[in-house]
C-alpha cells in the first residue's frame, strides 16, 4: 500500500489535490490511500505515534500555526525517511528545502502532468525498488522484481514472465515499468522490458537469457540496453 498525505490549511486546495491524485494513481497499478490534513500538528502526531505512517507527503509551505517547512523539520528529527514534496506559490524556500531532503516543489496551481511525474519518480526511486504490485482480475499480486524475467505486451494485456508462469496485467507496459528498479530493468523493444539479471549475453538485435529464451532488441533501444547491461556488472559487484 502506497500511502499519500496532503497537508494544506486551505481545504479547497487540499481537496482539489486529493482529486488529482485519485485521477492519476490508478495509472500506476498499485493499491494506495490518500489522506488529507488541514492542520500540520495533527499530521505530526501520526509520525509521533507511528514510525512511518505515510510514504509521501505533499506539504503546503505557508500555513498558519505550524508551516510546512517547520513540519518537515520536525518529521526529519523523528528519523522518518518519508518523501516530501512542497506545494507553494513561491520558490523562495527552495534552498531551505534541501535541509529536509525535499524531492521536489510544485507551484500552485499544481498541474496534473507535474504531479504525475513526481509520483512516478518517487515510486521508482524510493518505494517500489524490490516489488511489482498490480491487480490481476479481482486480486492484487505482489511479485519480487528478482522473480521476473521480462515483461511483454500481449494483445491488450501485459504478460509478466516468471519462472514457471505468466502473470497478466490489464493495463499499459509503461505503468508497470515505472515501478521497476531502473538499474535492473531496461526497455529493449516497444513490447518488451528486460530484467538484466536474467541476461546471459546481448547482440545487436537480441538478448539471450540464461534459460535460453531470446528476446528482440530494436535498433532504437540498443544503445541504452548496451549501457545498462555493462553497468549491471558494476552494480552486482
Amino acid at each position: 500500500m502506497y500511502k499519500l498525505a496532503i497537508c494544506d490549511d486551505e481545504q479547497a486546495f487540499a481537496n482539489n489535490l486529493a482529486t488529482q491524485l485519485e485521477e492519476i494513481m490508478p495509472e500506476f497499478g498499485l493499491p494506495y490511500s490518500v489522506s488529507v490534513f488541514t492542520d500540520a500538528s495533527l499530521l505530526l502526531e501520526h509520525f509521533k505515534q507511528e514510525k512511518n505512517p505515510f510514504d509521501i507527503l505533499l506539504l503546503d509551505i505557508l500555513m498558519d500555526k505550524m508551516n510546512g517547512m517547520d513540519l518537515a523539520e520536525e518529521i526529519r528529527e523523528l528519523g522518518s525517511p518519508v518523501s516530501i514534496v512542497f506545494t507553494t506559490s513561491s520558490k523562495e524556500y527552495s534552498i531551505k528545502g534541501y535541509t529536509v531532503q525535499a524531492i521536489n516543489y510544485l507551484l500552485k496551481p499544481v498541474h496534473l502532468d507535474e504531479l504525475r511525474a513526481v509520483i512516478a519518480y518517487d515510486l521508482r526511486e524510493n518505494h517500489n525498488s524490490r516489488n511489482l504490485v498490480f491487480k490481476q482480475g479481482r486480486v492484487w499480486r505482489k511479485i519480487s522484481s528478482d522473480d521476473i524475467q521480462y515483461l511483454e505486451i500481449k494483445g491488450r494485456k501485459v504478460a509478466v514472465r516468471l519462472l514457471n508462469e505468466f502473470a497478466y496485467y490489464s493495463g499499459k507496459l509503461d505503468e508497470l515499468e515505472q515501478q521497476l528498479p531502473p538499474k535492473q530493468f531496461v526497455r529493449c523493444h516497444q513490447s518488451f522490458v528486460l530484467n538484466l539479471k536474467t541476461v546471459q549475453e546481448i547482440t545487436r538485435n537480441e538478448a539471450l537469457l540464461k534459460d535460453g529464451t531470446s528476446l528482440p532488441i530494436s535498433r532504437a533501444y540498443l544503445p541504452q540496453v548496451q549501457q545498462a547491461f555493462l553497468s549491471s556488472f558494476s552494480v552486482e559487484s
